[in-house]
């Protein structure tokens, strides 16, 4: 095995680039806050029992873990241009 094939591999990072964009320019982000809100707004206008407050924060838990899960996808490797 050629080991300076494999440093050259290693040392071979670009400065310019970023690891991924930042949160608030996400597409994830801004629908996770909208999904978010309008689920927290139907949990407390409902005046039946369809949408308890209590299952409005669970959803909206669920979306904030999606959210999480999806931005740590998306920085798995993959660089944006300074």
């Amino acid at each position: 095995m050629d080991q300076g094939a494999y440093r050259f591999d290693m040392d071979d990072v670009d400065d310019d680039y970023t690891e991924t964009k930042s949160f608030f320019r996400t597409s994830e982000f801004w629908i996770g806050v909208l999904v978010g809100a309008a689920v927290l707004l139907a949990a407390y206008a409902s005046t039946d029992d369809s949408l308890s407050r209590d299952d409005g924060w669970r959803y909206v838990s669920a979306i904030a873990i999606g959210y999480m899960v999806s931005r740590g996808l998306a920085k798995a490797g993959t660089r944006e241009p300074d």
